[in-house]
């Protein structure tokens, strides 16, 4: 296949030769990466067969969170499963860390503001960039992926690595979804600004969208629609985006950009620190901070099955 990993399909290419067959559902692995064995979750579609090439969705969790509470809060493994895509949802390693004068223990992603990698004490230093690439590597040696339909979301920390595999593995990902979480402070280096759907809410405390001090520390970061605007500029979109409506509690910006691009930003008016419409996905009414106007799920899917890598 053109010097393809095994499983892999180049664009344009029709089915696996050989097939990669995997029984469908949710299977918790390990991956050995710098010496740790990494934890991941690997969710198989139900139409999954081995030979046609599946869309693939890298979910990363919070700070402090877990691969199931990342799955239940976003609920990727059923709903991106139904729309026929493989879910890779991997695990970051424990640290502690204060925070807000509290010392937080949990599973962590290693990324800062500045896109590099935490080296100072109490942090891990492995590097999360080439964990969750090389990941998704050996992934694609496993099954049949289309990879022109690889796709990155995560919430909080997950999605500051979000933008950063955006920004420092500009040519991977097909389209992106950060959640609560862009919490870069520099301008993002890549030289194509992959096609991007933010979701934000205007009242989150942890990464304030107004900009400012990032979890209460002395980090400081630039306001959400900033860090947006910059990527619909650096994919050669109009400065000012067009707004609509589509909640009484969302504003939804929609930057005109070339053919190939698109940047979009979900603005949840009064919005926490939250993936938003996980406490109304089953007919409840809305958590502190929530939305019933919007599921960042399928927001996210529907922006997912537009794009793909040319």
């Amino acid at each position: 296949m053109d010097g393809a990993a095994p499983g892999v399909v180049p664009t344009g290419t029709g089915a696996c030769e050989p097939g990669r067959s995997a029984p469908a559902g949710a299977e918790r692995l390990t991956f050995e990466f710098g010496g740790l064995d990494r934890d991941y979750e690997l969710s198989v579609p139900p139409e999954y067969d081995g030979t046609r090439p599946a869309p693939l969705v890298l979910s990363l969790h919070g700070f402090t969170s877990s691969i199931e509470q990342q799955d239940q809060a976003s609920d990727l493994p059923r709903a991106a499963g139904e729309r026929g895509y493989v879910v890779v949802t991997p695990l970051g390693e424990e640290i502690s860390a204060e925070v807000g004068g509290s010392v937080l223990t949990g599973p962590f992603f290693n990324v800062t503001p500045w896109l590099g990698t935490q080296q100072e004490p109490g942090f891990a230093v492995q590097d999360d960039l080439g964990f969750v690439t090389s990941l998704l590597d050996h992934v694609k040696t496993r099954l049949c992926i289309d990879a022109a339909r690889e796709y990155v979301t995560g919430i909080s920390n997950g999605a500051g690595l979000t933008m950063a595999l955006v920004c420092e593995r500009d040519e991977l990902f097909a389209a992106a979804a950060p959640v609560a979480g862009i919490t870069m402070n520099v301008v993002c280096p890549a030289k194509r600004a992959t096609p991007l759907v933010a979701l934000h809410g205007t009242a989150d405390s942890a990464v304030p969208y107004g900009g400012g001090n990032l979890l209460g520390l002395p980090i400081s970061i630039p306001p959400v629609e900033k860090r947006v605007t910059d990527h619909a500029t650096l994919g050669g979109c109009d400065p000012e985006p067009a707004q609509d409506r589509p909640g009484a509690d969302i504003r939804h910006s929609v930057w005109k950009c070339p053919p190939g691009q698109a940047v979009e930003l979900y603005t949840v008016e009064g919005g926490g620190h939250t993936w938003f419409g996980a406490s109304t996905r089953h007919g409840g009414q809305p958590m502190a901070g929530d939305t019933s106007s919007i599921d960042a799920t399928e927001v996210m899917l529907d922006f997912f099955d537009e794009h793909r890598l040319s």
